[in-house]
């Protein structure tokens, strides 16, 4: 199993959150390990995988985006 991390692309935007939706930021697409990507691409001719560093993202990179990402939120719930 490879834990390399990818994107899922579709007419040039990137699978959104949970598969729903598309964006077209990278930083905001949902992140696959490549295994999952290879079974959502072996059922759509017109998928394709892209690796973050095509983008000039790494891990720590994308890491840091959801640590942002996850403090937002919990700042966001604690004013509700």
């Amino acid at each position: 199993m490879s834990d390399e991390i990818v994107f899922i692309r579709k007419n040039g935007m990137f699978y959104g959150h949970h598969s729903c939706g598309y964006v077209e930021r990278p930083e905001l697409a949902e992140i696959y390990t490549l295994e999952e990507a290879q079974k959502h691409c072996s059922r759509c001719d017109e998928l394709s995988i892209t690796s973050p560093a095509v983008y000039g993202m790494t891990v720590k990179g994308i890491q840091d985006i959801i640590d942002r990402l996850e403090k937002m939120q919990a700042s966001l719930t604690q004013s509700e």
